[in-house]
């Protein structure tokens, strides 16, 4: 009996050695996870303000004479 006592205590050890490390693994892919969602949001972040660069600037003019009632030459 004492065999069979020892064996069972092995693989009680190793169930518990295996289990700690589902444990660790479940909790390293969590925190993977919590890491890829925080890298998502700032590749998106900078694709809006890629966007936002890319998009065309306002035009400045300088006004150049006036024409008439309500008209105006602008210079660009």
């Amino acid at each position: 009996m004492s065999e069979d006592s020892a064996l069972k205590s092995f693989y009680i050890q190793k169930i518990e050695q295996l289990q700690l490390k589902v444990q660790e693994k479940q909790q390293n892919n969590k925190r993977l996870e919590a890491q890829r969602n925080d890298l998502n949001n700032q590749v998106r972040e900078l694709k809006e303000e890629i966007r936002a660069l890319m998009e065309s600037g306002s035009y400045i003019g300088e006004v150049v004479k006036l024409m008439g009632k309500g008209k105006v030459l602008v210079k660009i």
